[in-house]
């Protein structure tokens, strides 16, 4: 997400943007187009274009349509939106010009796993941005069971994101040490 769209992460990127170009670097901010939420598109960004590029404040803006998980957002409609912007995000990252180090607030697991695959891939360094945890989450919320196959899958798709990560953000020390035990990375790689 990105403003226009309110939510803390579009608000949150928006100012690292910004922060990252007041001290002179270079930045592209890769989005989806807005649609949250109602999941449709804002009227202003009705177009015919997959991609639409935008300057803004000294960064470049690239918006991609993507699945639009709507009002209900269900099982199905999130790991689809999940998944695809993972892989359009992906390909960009792969066949795109050269990055000197890509910092992602990803969906987790499906979407950062492909991310830091790509990054990996063509070397760029990947930065973690962790801001929600799956399985945990999904498990408190009572949608999978600790002990079922989704968990397993889930948090070995984060582990390898995490391993392929130079580094990795978080938001507390609590969310530090979690990441640390549970996807076996060493502390010091968690900013």
């Amino acid at each position: 997400t990105f403003p226009p769209e309110l939510y803390m992460s579009a608000s949150m990127i928006a100012e690292m943007a910004d922060e990252f170009v007041s001290r002179g670097y270079n930045v592209t901010v890769f989005s989806t187009i807005p649609s949250r939420p109602s999941g449709k598109t804002l009227a202003e960004y009705r177009s015919k274009s997959f991609f639409m590029q935008e300057s803004i404040l000294g960064y470049t803006l690239i918006r991609v349509r993507s699945w639009q998980i709507g009002r209900k957002r269900s099982k199905i409609n999130r790991i689809m939106e999940n998944l695809l912007f993972g892989l359009i995000s992906g390909c960009y990252l792969l066949f795109s010009h050269r990055y000197d180090r890509v910092v992602s607030i990803p969906w987790p697991n499906i979407c950062a796993l492909i991310q830091a695959c790509a990054a990996k891939i063509r070397g760029f360094p990947y930065y973690y941005f962790v801001m929600d945890l799956l399985p945990e989450q999904a498990e408190s919320a009572g949608l999978i069971n600790p002990d079922s196959l989704s968990h397993y899958f889930l948090l070995w798709l984060d582990k390898v994101a995490c391993r392929f990560s130079k580094g990795i953000f978080t938001l507390s020390v609590g969310l530090k040490r979690h990441i640390s035990v549970s996807r076996l990375v060493p502390e010091n790689r968690i900013l």
